[in-house]
């Protein structure tokens, strides 16, 4: 029972510090945000092609604003 009871609250404490590393690593970009010159900005954004749908599969297109991730297809296997 101790076991299980310092396990879950290692998990607790495990998921509030990827939160706070979460908050810390937002509070950075914010801070950098104005060093960064709106042209720069504007080209990343383009780049990202976030207004193109994306294509889950072949001749299934998905909802725009996202990014694709190719993966290997032995990463899922669905048989």
């Amino acid at each position: 029972l101790l076991i299980a009871q310092l396990n879950c609250a290692y998990h607790a404490t495990y998921l509030d510090m990827m939160g706070y590393a979460r908050l810390n690593r937002g509070k950075i970009v914010y801070e950098t945000m104005p060093s960064c010159p709106r042209w720069r900005w504007e080209s990343f954004v383009g780049a990202l092609r976030l207004n193109e749908c994306l294509e889950f599969g072949e001749g299934d297109m998905g909802v725009p604003g996202g990014v694709q991730v190719f993966e290997p297809a032995s990463a899922n296997i669905t048989t």
